[in-house]
């Protein structure tokens, strides 16, 4: 009995100096219907791995890896009632995020001056409180991908359904910065 005593205090420590100085899940990575204590458990569960993304891991080793983690967490109930599927879109985003970041550093900041300039309004907007957060994000992307297509109209392609809508063809990681900016500036 003593020694799982000890054992537990050494294993909480040793938890708590990992997340100490590993990486956290950046908020425009978290997906809109996470709330923030199933952010603070996914990134408990996976923020080292996300440190290894970060220092050349793969995607997919790292997504493994997170997704075994959290699949056992649920199983044993040390999630606190979050399930897998919001555990790992949680994860599968932080992990792309890194891993883009990781592979192309110089397209982020390349990316972050265009999407300035490109959203001033909208920015501007959220940061004065005059525009919804989430309403400025679904702005920001309409004009991105009117950057490839001018007629692209938002709206009307979210009412089609997913299979016949005519999205053209951007970056992910666009949205990804766009969604920073404006959660930054709220």
């Amino acid at each position: 009995m003593r020694k799982n005593i000890i054992f537990t205090i050494i294993f909480a420590m040793l938890m708590t100096m990992t997340t100490a100085y590993a990486a956290e899940v950046p908020k425009e990575a978290v997906p809109f219907y996470a709330d923030n204590e199933s952010v603070i458990i996914a990134e408990n569960l996976i923020s080292d791995i996300l440190t290894e993304v970060q220092n050349g891991l793969g995607y997919g080793d790292a997504a493994g890896k997170a997704y075994n983690r959290i699949f056992k967490a649920v199983i044993n109930n040390e999630t606190n009632g979050y399930g897998y599927g919001v555990l790992a879109d949680i994860s599968r985003n932080a992990i792309f995020q890194y891993r883009d970041m990781y592979m192309h550093p110089e397209f982020f900041i390349k990316a972050e001056e265009k999407l300035k300039v490109l959203l001033a309004d909208i920015i501007t907007d959220v940061a004065n409180g005059t525009k919804d957060s989430r309403k400025a994000i679904e702005e920001a992307y309409e004009r991105i991908y009117q950057t490839v297509d001018s007629s692209f109209n938002y709206e009307e392609q979210m009412q089609i359904d997913n299979c016949y809508r005519d999205m053209p063809s951007v970056s992910a990681s666009y949205f990804t910065v766009a969604r920073k900016l404006i959660l930054n500036a709220k």
